[in-house]
């Protein structure tokens, strides 16, 4: 026995039947006996069943095609107790042309029995009972569980199905407007379609508001895209290093390449150690050491030996090497290699990789590269300028290189030719006069006068044996360059006597001399000029008056 309390009846059209050998029904029929006609669109159904492989024909639906359309109108329902006594008895009067109808009552109680009867000649009905026939709290369903989703939110939907006599609340659809919206549909019947860029989640089922936006929008309907410099899901991802921070606002990825320092679609990769700018495409300087630089400005972190500057392009200032410039140079060098300090010019008198040596005997100056002047003695010269520490013989000046003059000779020009000498010249080197001696002296030097009894040119001659001897002496003593009698004559000697008077009392007539002196003096005036003129007349003279300059 069933007891329901508040019973709800859903009368449809259904067949009972029962299963029969397939081979026992004829075409267009089937069931028990093959009593049931097929209302297929073929004629053709399951003789068991009556399913049909194709359609229903007009006018027919259900799972078998049994059930005809608006036929139920006019029917009557009788519930019986367990007693038998009629508990509920309706006729239905609403011409209710549907294939289903639905009866509720506050007065069933137990329910033992129905009987149902209708116009037409149909053989069986179906009787469904589903819960209470009035749910409260606007529900329905078995035991009014489940809640009604009407369109019109004081209806009382159908406590079988659901349905709302309003249509569905916005987000839901279905006759029992139980089935809500999938993700892609919102609003009433779930007609309207969420906005394309909502996520895999959809959109809210009443209002249309996405739940979340695909990479690249933002906003309740994900319709607006990312700010520049924004990307991805909900826009929380930046791209800062992006050139002028424009990127996809998808992906992310950047759109005119990277910000200096960066690399990669997303630009969010930093540039090796070796390089920097725009797409890490420089390199950094040759002389950062180890190539290392900063991977934005391509700075150099620090600076190969010999090298300065934020680039490390400059050289060493002058008379500095080595890592960060930071050793001087030796004070000996005039310049030196900007890596490793070694000179590459000395200052004047050294040599060698530091010019830390002097120069080596005969040589002086920048590098030690010019030779001492061959007239300084033993080419021995001072190693910074070059001058002579002694001169040759016959050479005076500080390079030695000044012949001495004509009344000068040996080291340095130091010594002063015999004035004894003739015409006062004298060998440059060894004072040997070059002319031979003035009268009254003789030797190589002109430093020895005639001996006692001796004169004249080389001496050659002896004085006058009348003139008086020196003292004691046995020599005749006369004057060494005139041969004069220096102590007179001898007045006994009648030979010798005029001569000797005369040379010594008696001076010879100034007009005879006169007469001899002047043509002599004439005749020297006129060799002098001829002489002048051949000098002037081949360029000799001015080589000359050079040398004696």
């Amino acid at each position: 026995m069933t007891y329901l309390s508040n019973a709800i009846f859903l009368l449809s059209l259904s067949l009972y039947t029962t299963r029969v050998s397939e081979a026992a029904c004829t075409t267009g029929w089937f069931g028990t006996n093959c009593t049931y006609k097929c209302h297929c669109s073929d004629t053709k159904c399951n003789v068991v069943t009556g399913e049909c492989a194709t359609a229903c024909a007009s006018g027919w639906f259900g799972p078998a095609c049994q059930y005809p359309a608006g036929k139920l109108n006019g029917y009557q329902l009788q519930l019986f107790s367990a007693d038998n006594s009629t508990i509920h008895n309706y006729t239905d009067t609403s011409k209710v042309t549907t294939t289903a109808v639905y009866v509720t009552s506050s007065t069933l109680k137990s329910v033992m029995n129905a009987r149902i009867k209708y116009s037409t000649s149909l053989k069986i009905f179906e009787v469904e009972i589903y819960g209470d026939s009035e749910c409260k709290s606007k529900t329905f369903g078995l035991e009014c569980t489940k809640t009604c989703n009407c369109n019109d939110p004081t209806e009382t939907c159908f406590v079988a199905t659901g349905g709302c006599q309003s249509g569905c609340a916005v987000g839901y659809q279905g006759e029992g407007c139980d089935t809500v919206c999938d993700n892609k549909h919102y609003g009433y019947n779930c007609a309207s379609v969420c906005p394309s860029q909502c996520d895999t989640a959809g959109c809210n089922k009443t209002t249309g508001k996405c739940f979340g936006c695909v990479a690249g929008y933002r906003g309740d309907n994900c319709d607006i895209v990312c700010n520049a410099g924004s990307w991805g899901k909900g826009c929380n991802n930046t791209c800062p290093n992006c050139v002028e921070v424009n990127c996809n606002n998808t992906d992310g990825v950047c759109l005119n390449g990277c910000a200096s320092g960066f690399k990669g679609k997303m630009c969010d990769s930093k540039c090796d150690e070796t390089y920097y700018g725009e797409n890490c495409a420089l390199r950094c300087s040759a002389n950062c050491y180890n190539s290392l630089c900063d991977y934005i400005n391509g700075y150099c972190k620090s600076c190969s030996p010999g090298f300065q500057g934020e680039f490390c392009n400059d050289k060493c200032s002058e008379m500095f090497y080595g890592q960060s410039c930071a050793y001087k140079c030796n004070e000996t060098c005039q310049s030196c290699n900007n890596v490793n300090g070694t000179c590459t010019l000395c200052t004047a008198g050294k040599r060698g990789v530091y010019c830390e040596s002097d120069c080596e005997a005969g040589k002086y100056g920048i590098n030690c590269t010019n030779k001492c002047s061959s007239n300084c003695k033993d080419s021995l010269c001072f190693a910074i300028n070059g001058i002579c520490k002694s001169c040759n013989q016959g050479y005076k000046g500080d390079f030695c290189n000044t012949p001495c003059a004509d009344n000068e000779y040996g080291f340095n020009c130091n010594e002063t030719c015999s004035r004894n000498c003739e015409r006062n010249k004298c060998d440059a080197i060894n004072g040997t006069c070059i002319y031979g001696c003035v009268a009254g002296y003789r030797g190589v030097l002109c430093d020895q006068a005639c001996s006692l009894g001796s004169y004249g040119v080389g001496c050659q001659h002896n004085c006058s044996t009348s003139c008086i001897k020196y003292e004691n002496k046995t020599e005749h003593w006369c004057d060494v360059a005139t041969g004069l009698c220096l102590n007179g004559c001898y007045e006994g000697d009648v030979k010798n006597k005029y001569e000797c008077q005369k040379l010594i009392a008696d001076p010879p007539n100034n007009t005879s001399a006169a007469a001899i002196v002047v043509p002599i003096v004439l005749i020297l005036i006129v060799a002098c000029l001829i002489v002048a003129f051949v000098f002037w007349r081949f360029g000799i003279i001015a080589y000359f008056l050079n040398h004696i300059s």
